[in-house]
């Protein structure tokens, strides 16, 4: 596996690479160390990862510091100063990808996202591998620039080559791929593991206690922080003036400044920092409400199916979303496992919050999300991964 990231804290390559070598696969993932304290070799959840060095910048001598690194197998970091992103990160990744891949001589090649696509086409053709492409997200609507004018070529080359199995999150990102010629696009979405979600009340209860939370409804939000993805401002203000509804909320993004004073100000807000996955589903069960509010201007939000709804269908907990925007919209009108504003505002939400204070309302919901999650769970998205590997490979 491929994937232009420190691998951990991806809730989808980890469900997907663990799932393969739980059922007989020797899985290597090759990330980059984006993130800090990242060790370039390690164990993980069944998985051998191999976390390569970035070099960011635009800086000529730590590129040949770089290439010489590269040269010797040296996967040591170079630094905090060269992690950004950039054209000859970029392109240092794929080296790096093309050297341990030689290396490890892989009978499938599973290219996620459009990064490493250059990568893994040279691969696929020295080794004579299979290649899956597993698209997260919709690239045109994502990445800007003469930067998103190659990937979008790269990418639509090899969606349309002949023995490239396509698999993406949800309907709508898969229809657009055959739209632009993709051979065979399979769904397997970011759905989750039931049991990890079925936790006792005495784990529940130590939770509650560990935090200290008192209100008599607790919203969550984890993960993306970004105000032009989700509209946590609006968020803020409704729990500011909502003493009796707690917000459990971590992540990264522009608004932790924001969130941090909040937090500060008021103690219905419990600011976590960053969440590991393993510590997701307690805190999502904790919960009476998930808050995943889509900005309908987000260049995703057509496709945005996120994992935070799927956590919440697996916990059975309903979820407050925007009326008609994104693969989430529909799952949520279909199902009936939320509430959906046509306006997200601190007052529709304060008005949101209301209803669910109401136990009939919030049972509803939640057997509405119980019954979902026997369609979204990642048994049936497991399932059809294997699938697709069983026809590439055979049996592991």
């Amino acid at each position: 596996m491929l994937i232009y990231n420190p691998v951990r804290d991806d809730p989808r390559v980890v469900a997907e690479g663990a799932a393969l070598a739980r059922h007989g696969c020797r899985v290597s993932v090759i990330g980059a160390a984006l993130q800090p304290n990242q060790p370039p070799r390690a164990s993980f959840r069944g998985m051998d990862l191999w976390i390569t060095p970035i070099a960011g910048g635009w800086n000529p001598l730590l590129w040949l510091q770089a290439v010489r690194r590269w040269l010797r197998g040296d996967l040591r970091d170079l630094g905090d100063g060269c992690r950004r992103s950039g054209w000859f990160a970029l392109l240092y990744f794929n080296l790096w990808c093309i050297r341990l891949g030689l290396k490890l001589k892989p009978d499938v090649i599973h290219c996620h996202e459009h990064q490493p696509i250059l990568a893994a086409r040279w691969l696929a053709r020295r080794l004579g591998a299979p290649i899956v492409y597993d698209a997260h997200e919709s690239v045109p609507d994502t990445v800007p620039g003469l930067k998103g004018w190659i990937a979008r070529r790269q990418e639509t080359a090899l969606i349309r080559r002949m023995g490239v199995t396509v698999i993406t999150v949800g309907d709508r990102l898969a229809a657009a791929l055959r739209a632009r010629g993709a051979r065979r696009v399979e769904v397997v979405g970011n759905w989750k593991r039931i049991d990890d979600y079925n936790l006792s009340f005495k784990d529940l209860e130590t939770t509650r206690e560990r935090l200290k939370v008192t209100q008599s409804l607790i919203v969550c939000h984890l993960g993306q922080l970004n105000p032009k993805v989700y509209n946590i401002p609006a968020l803020l203000s409704a729990i500011q003036s909502s003493p009796d509804t707690a917000l459990i909320i971590a992540g990264r993004g522009d608004t932790r400044d924001q969130v941090i004073a909040a937090a500060q100000c008021h103690s219905n807000i419990y600011w976590l920092d960053w969440v590991e996955l393993a510590e997701t589903p307690v805190l999502v069960s904790l919960s009476d409400v998930i808050y995943c509010c889509v900005q309908p201007d987000f260049p995703q939000s057509a496709y945005v199916a996120p994992n935070k709804l799927f956590e919440a269908l697996a916990a059975g907990k309903p979820v407050i979303a925007r009326r008609g925007v994104g693969e989430i919209g529909d799952i949520l009108e279909r199902t009936g496992a939320g509430l959906l504003l046509d306006e997200v505002t601190p007052a529709t939400l304060r008005a949101a919050f209301a209803q669910l204070q109401q136990p009939e309302v919030r049972s509803r919901l939640a057997a509405a999300a119980r019954a979902a999650r026997e369609q979204y769970n990642w048994a049936a998205a497991e399932a059809r991964l294997l699938a697709v590997y069983a026809e590439l490979a055979g049996a592991p």
